[in-house]
């Protein structure tokens, strides 16, 4: 039998992309059809609006603190109650399960990321849309100033992409409380964010979430693509990959033909700095603090809009940066020298060029 030569290899994967194209996603419209019954009121809020405000909400989960530690790799959900301190004083109890999530936070961090499950007839009960009846929360890592330092700095990251593009998950900074329900482990205190529903932000903009395993460069909205890609640079992340959409979920919103990916999980980012975070082995870069574009060749002057777009938000951005008051200014010095590093690029069109539109296509093959 004749060999496959690499032509005919070639020629395969052309044609998976081409049906990866035309063949339609699959998508939650079942899913979101059933909220469009069941939430014909504006006026309904979600959990993550009903618990959003522009400060620290206080949390208090009582869990066996215990199993949730020792068995974070197993992921399971296991029986919690949570009380929520509102601004007012307003004190609201509520029964949910807990479970430990993420890879490798689940790995390294003593107190791994979390996830809450909420009851779809209690939040009806409050009046609150039952169908985005979930949270993830982001966890300090480890105990210590610098994890905490670590924890601001990832929320802060969100709150920039929301600046850059509404294409963004929002956040909701927390302090919590992890009480043992068995009386034989320490409650533990973290700060921590909440992060929005995927189903919920999908309504959000008008769309639905993508459930596929495989992804192409060639179905995604070229100008969201872009914008994401430059956001990535902003704040030095390189801890992503469109192919097996590693830290991306991708939305199909009613406004695009194409379909749009919006990031996540910025721990391995350089304005984050995380200790453990080091850039993949092939990218030629020593340290996650260097930046590394990753985003497509495009056509001259394609990426131009974006950066004048991203440079009329500089002073709002510079201003975030400088008066969040929560990162101590020994953390904070590095966070505004990393963010005028990033506008000193953007205002040199040499940098720009050299830095951005011509480095482009330079993403680890993965698969």
């Amino acid at each position: 039998m004749m060999k496959q030569g690499p032509i005919l290899s070639q020629c395969r994967i052309n044609l998976f992309f081409i049906f990866l194209l035309l063949v339609p996603f699959q998508v939650r419209s079942q899913e979101a059809s059933a909220v469009a019954v069941a939430d014909k009121s504006t006026a309904k809020q979600t959990i993550f609006q009903h618990l959003s405000n522009d400060g620290v909400i206080k949390l208090n989960i009582k869990t066996d603190l215990r199993t949730l530690i020792r068995k974070k790799s197993e992921k399971e959900k296991q029986p919690a109650s949570l009380t929520v301190t509102h601004p007012d004083g307003t004190i609201e109890d509520w029964k949910i399960t807990v479970r430990a999530r993420g890879n490798m936070r689940n790995d390294i961090c003593y107190l791994p990321p979390l996830k809450i499950d909420f009851v779809k007839g209690h939040l009806e009960e409050k009046g609150l849309v039952r169908k985005f009846d979930d949270l993830k929360i982001v966890v300090e890592c480890k105990a210590g100033t610098q994890y905490t330092n670590y924890l601001f700095k990832e929320y802060m990251a969100y709150k920039l992409y929301n600046m850059v593009s509404e294409n963004s998950y929002r956040v909701q900074l927390a302090k919590i409380q992890i009480e043992d329900s068995e009386g034989k482990q320490k409650t533990m205190e973290t700060y921590a964010f909440l992060i929005e529903n995927d189903d919920e932000m999908a309504k959000r903009l008008g769309g639905e979430l993508v459930e596929t395993r495989l992804m192409s460069e060639r179905v995604l909205h070229p100008e969201s693509f872009d914008r994401m890609c430059l956001f990535q640079y902003l704040i030095g992340n390189t801890d992503w990959h469109v192919k097996n959409m590693h830290n991306l979920k991708i939305f199909k919103l009613e406004k695009y033909e194409k379909l749009v990916p919006i990031a996540y999980d910025f721990d391995y980012a350089g304005l984050v700095g995380t200790g453990y975070a080091v850039p993949h082995e092939k990218l030629p870069i020593a340290s996650v603090r260097e930046r590394f574009f990753l985003g497509p060749c495009r056509d001259k002057g394609q990426y131009d809009h974006h950066i004048e777009q991203i440079m009329a938000k500089k002073e709002e951005i510079m201003s975030f940066c400088r008066d969040f008051n929560l990162l101590d200014e020994k953390a904070k010095k590095p966070v505004i020298s990393y963010m005028e590093e990033f506008f000193k690029i953007l205002e040199n069109p040499k940098k720009v060029k050299r830095q951005i539109v011509e480095h482009c296509n330079r993403h680890v093959k993965v698969g």
